[in-house]
């Protein structure tokens, strides 16, 4: 059920670790789901041995998305023209003139965008998500690419979650 192979060629990457912490080592699978302008979208599948036969967990979008929706706030300083982002702990302002855009004509929304990466490492998944931000006053796409979102991606044999968020400000 994983597509190994895309049109774009793509091949997976795969680490074994221990994570879910059961002392048994799970099969991480880094797949490409697509990509395009603006898009570059990878998926995460972890294939578990310690319970009997083969199980496999995708952690697919659906899911992330509704972590981040509930874990992603904006706030917008019109007087300073600063979108303050946070996910748990982690925050970060980002000062929209210096950016380019003096007036965003009104109330700055973040989302999450079109990059989605995953990686494993030892025993640690972890996730890198662009942020998007829309307001009236930006490109009809909104300012693509405005930060990163790093998490530190939970598994716990079953299931999947995201924590320890940390921001940074895009290069793109």
């Amino acid at each position: 059920d994983i597509p190994f192979v895309t049109p774009a060629g793509a091949l997976p990457a795969m680490a074994y670790g221990d994570y879910d912490g059961d002392l048994d080592l799970e099969l991480a699978i880094v797949t490409h789901q697509g990509s395009g302008t603006g898009v570059n979208v990878w998926g995460l599948s972890v294939v578990d041995f310690s319970e009997g036969p083969w199980e496999l967990f995708q952690f697919i979008p659906a899911d992330y998305e509704a972590i981040l929706d509930l874990s992603l706030t904006s706030t917008y300083d019109a007087e300073r023209n600063v979108a303050t982002l946070q996910a748990g702990e982690a925050v970060l302002e980002l000062d929209l003139t210096a950016l380019g855009y003096s007036d965003p004509g009104g109330e700055v929304a973040a989302s999450l965008g079109g990059w989605v990466l995953f990686t494993a490492q030892e025993d640690t998944l972890s996730a890198t998500f662009s942020i998007d931000l829309s307001a009236p006053g930006l490109p009809a796409q909104g300012l693509q690419y405005a930060a990163l979102l790093q998490a530190d991606v939970v598994y716990t044999g079953s299931a999947f979650g995201l924590g320890d968020f940390t921001f940074s400000q895009s290069e793109f």
